[in-house]
This record gives structure tokens, C-alpha cells and sequence, in this order.
């Protein structure tokens, strides 16, 4: 049976200041105490659909940026051609949300993972196939230049260069 492994990021890193922006959200020490590798890997889905299981997640980490990663494996078919051809490189957490009466967050588990065309959460994508990068970033700002060059600092005098003064050159004409 064909497989493909990944990573990617399943979890942009948590706001500084603690807040969520949607209460299925992962908090930063959620983020460093979720196993979705647990009890033989988290299901893969693609789009949420659990009649619709492409795989399974083998492990999941806090990234060097605070993010959540995840390694996983793609048996279904279709879907590794999905994910190869660039169509399906989405991930997407599927949580489940326990809230109280006023509506505040009590809890959340996270269920599943999904592949999908387009993740909610910002950055969420396969970055790595079979062990090949697939995904570079490069933030650029469109439309404006970019700022100079800061100007050259003056070095220490104890490593400037010690020339003669301009009166003592010789000169060639």
C-alpha cells in the first residue's frame, strides 16, 4: 500500500498576550502539552469529513517558533496525489469546545486533523513531503521599496585602520 509522510504546522504560535482569537485556539502551554501521536496517531481527515479517513498523525512538537508541528502518514490514494500536486497541503485542527452557559471556554480536545485546500489559521500547511522542504516563506512588503541601508558604523579606534595624515602621502603625478 503507497503511503507519503509529512510535517507541517498544525497551530500557528499563540498571541503574547494570551487572548484567542476563537475559542477552539491553543494556548502556548496548550501547544507545548499536545499529543496528537497518542494511543496510535491522531485520525487524518480531509476537510473534517470522518468518512473521509486519509491517514493518521504519528507525532506532534512545539516548533522553535511556539507553534504546534506534526508528522503524519498519508495512505489514501487520492489524497497523496492531492498533497503532491500542491491541491491539499492545509492542516486544520478539529476540536471539540466545552463551554459554560455565558458562553466562555470550559475546555477543548482537539479530535482530529484534516488536509484541506484552505486552513482557517494562517501558516498551517505541509512544509515537508517524504522528507523534501515544499514550502519556503518570504515575507516582502508589495508595493513599497525596501529601506536603505542603515550607514556604515565607524569602527572602534582600537581596530581602525592607522593611516598617515593627508599632508605626509606621497604623492605621484
Amino acid at each position: 500500500m503507497p503511503s507519503l509522510s509529512f510535517k507541517g504546522i498544525a497551530h500557528p504560535p499563540a498571541r503574547a498576550d494570551g487572548r484567542r482569537d476563537h475559542n477552539a485556539d491553543l494556548s502556548s502551554a496548550e501547544i507545548s502539552t499536545t499529543n496528537l501521536g497518542r494511543r496510535g496517531g491522531t485520525d487524518l481527515l480531509y476537510e473534517h469529513d470522518h468518512g473521509d479517513r486519509v491517514g493518521h498523525v504519528t507525532s506532534s512538537w512545539r516548533g522553535p517558533r511556539g507553534e504546534l508541528r506534526v508528522s503524519g502518514i498519508v495512505h489514501d490514494e487520492q489524497m497523496i496525489e492531492r498533497v503532491k500536486s500542491g491541491h491539499s497541503r492545509g492542516l486544520s485542527l478539529g476540536s471539540s469546545v466545552i463551554s459554560d452557559m455565558a458562553g466562555e471556554r470550559v475546555m477543548a480536545m482537539q479530535d482530529e486533523l484534516s488536509l484541506c485546500v484552505e486552513p482557517r489559521r494562517g501558516g498551517c500547511y505541509v512544509d515537508e513531503i517524504d522528507g523534501k522542504r515544499v514550502l519556503r516563506s518570504h515575507r516582502a512588503s508589495v508595493g513599497a521599496p525596501p529601506p536603505p541601508p542603515p550607514p556604515p558604523r565607524p569602527l572602534p579606534r582600537s581596530l581602525a585602520l592607522r593611516l598617515p595624515p593627508a599632508s605626509c602621502a606621497n604623492v605621484i603625478s
